[in-house]
């Protein structure tokens, strides 16, 4: 129970930290923004990246939102 209390405490540390992190981020440097997982320790740094967005064409876009 004590270390999901240290996990839980950790996991909105970190939302913090990134957030106060951003501004200051330079762009030229580093391309990507910074995340909670960067500061996270207990974070799986693997499980932390968004899956890839899959690539439809435009038939099967239609066929979602089109009425027939």
């Amino acid at each position: 129970m004590a270390e999901a209390r240290q996990r839980d405490d950790w996991a909105r540390a970190a939302g913090v930290m990134a957030l106060l992190a951003e501004p200051y981020r330079d762009p030229e440097k580093r391309s990507q923004p910074f995340t909670p997982a960067d500061f996270d320790p207990f974070a799986d740094k693997k499980a932390a990246k968004p899956p890839p967005i899959p690539k439809l064409d435009f038939a099967t876009f239609k066929s979602f939102f089109a009425r027939r």
